[in-house]
């Protein structure tokens, strides 16, 4: 290509991408349509024998499409080939975005991808604030005795129990109130903001800084850690924790900056503080887990979040034993078939609910054990590279990510999917540690 040819391009590739970063908190059509953008300029680049190239070369690209193929064959034999198809369907922009990405001849320079994260953290500051905007205009709205039904599930639980002269205005800054300011759930865009948090942290202990520019982000990283609490994602927020013990151990123990590792204690402390502040994230993340019996029952009806997925994942697990186990139930038939055990063992649930909350459930009932390796792989892979070049950032994003799909089906949505295609993409096939995969694996090597 002429020079002016791919400054163009790379021009319409990063304003896709853009897009895309900029469109996800919001509004998923405008990021399937940026995906739908970038795809057509890849088609339009051509050079096909360079991107078959490409793709033999890549392990990574092989696994992936090696997931595919395997979803695919469980279009053969599955009971719902409707859903099936719809399922398959759901997942094309996280085979295809990972593909161009990694096919394509344009490559962003660090600084092109680091204008994206910023991009992305703007977006997520814009949503943060719309919905907090939006809780303050419905707290207006109501008065403090028309029950909330944003909040569904804690009407028929313990909650109003244990807090009988709560704050009604906290109910509207809580959980999933509070994400309707932008229609998302509070997980997803807890995922977002925790991944936020890291790119900043990342920002502040290995970029070149102004002190204007510290403080402004060390004030983004609060806001979004005070958010998360209130969005109460409970599997986000250990993340979170995890990751600030980890950073500032790291900070104390390798690189001797006791003031760093302070500061980042006390600013998890502070956000910490509003698990006892505010009502709905303390019944959440302390008190229902303390007062939920993991223990399930047939003929039973369970109310709790927490116990709520306690039984999905014990159906999840007698769902699969009726499957084969190598092929599992068939690309679309895990809904239908965790229907089906629950009605056989009585159990329900009052969110009315039948997805096992787990993507690893997930692929194990409906594509049996090579498509839950499949997909580990995926994950892993990637992981044990980015830990032999020390890329902080990637692990973080990586650990998120998995801990996100202990408790939710991640991939049988689209938050999930467009927020792990072109993240995961940029940071593993664009950004420069991950540009070649030629790595010593060798776990324990000397950090840079």
């Amino acid at each position: 290509m002429t020079d002016r040819h791919t400054i163009v391009s790379k021009n319409l590739l990063f304003a896709a991408l853009s897009m895309a970063v900029v469109a996800l908190p919001f509004s998923v059509t405008l990021c399937h349509t940026a995906f739908v953008f970038l795809i057509v300029l890849w088609i339009i680049e051509g050079r096909w024998a360079e991107k078959l190239a490409v793709i033999k070369k890549s392990f990574l690209l092989k696994v992936l499409l090696l997931f595919a193929l395997w979803l695919v064959i469980g279009l053969l034999y599955t009971g719902n080939m409707k859903e099936g198809v719809f399922s398959f369907e759901k997942k094309l922009f996280f085979f295809l975005v990972p593909l161009v990405l990694a096919t394509t001849a344009i490559k962003l320079d660090e600084t092109d991808i680091r204008r994206l994260f910023y991009l992305f953290v703007m977006a997520c500051l814009a949503g943060t604030l719309i919905c907090l905007g939006y809780a303050v205009w419905q707290t207006n709205l109501h008065t403090p005795h028309v029950p909330d039904p944003t909040i569904s599930y804690l009407n028929g639980s313990e909650f109003d129990t244990l807090h009988p002269t709560r704050e009604y205005t906290w109910l509207f800054f809580s959980y999933t109130a509070l994400a309707e300011g932008i229609a998302i759930h509070p997980a997803y865009f807890s995922m977002y903001l925790a991944f936020c948090i890291f790119f900043l942290l990342h920002e502040i202990l290995s970029v070149q800084l102004t002190r204007v520019q510290k403080v402004l982000m060390s004030v983004a990283i609060l806001l979004f850690s005070i958010m998360i609490i209130l969005l109460s994602s409970r599997i986000i927020i250990i993340s979170l924790i995890t990751v600030y013990l980890l950073v500032a151990g790291y900070r104390l123990a390798v690189r001797r900056s006791f003031t760093t590792s302070l500061t980042i204690i006390l600013l998890m402390l502070v956000a910490l503080a509003l698990l006892f502040v505010n009502p709905v994230s303390r019944y959440r993340n302390l008190q229902e887990l303390g007062m939920s019996s993991l223990e399930i029952r047939e003929k039973s009806l369970y109310k709790t979040s927490t116990e709520i997925r306690a039984s999905l994942w014990w159906l999840a697990l007698k769902a699969y034993g009726r499957t084969n186990p190598l092929l599992g139930s068939g690309t679309g038939d895990v809904i239908g078939l965790m229907k089906q055990t629950g009605d056989a063992y009585e159990i329900t649930n009052v969110m009315g609910t039948h997805d096992p909350h787990s993507q690893y459930l997930y692929l194990l009932i409906g594509n049996g054990i090579p498509g839950l390796l499949i997909f580990c792989l995926y994950l892993i892979f990637p992981l044990i590279c980015a830990w032999t070049v020390r890329d902080y950032l990637f692990l973080a994003f990586s650990f998120l990510f998995a801990a996100l799909c202990l408790t939710e089906s991640a991939l049988e949505v689209q938050k999930g999917i467009a927020f792990f295609a072109v993240f995961q993409s940029l940071l593993v096939f664009q950004r420069r540690s991950f540009q070649s995969e030629v790595f010593k694996l060798k776990l324990f090597s000397a950090g840079s």
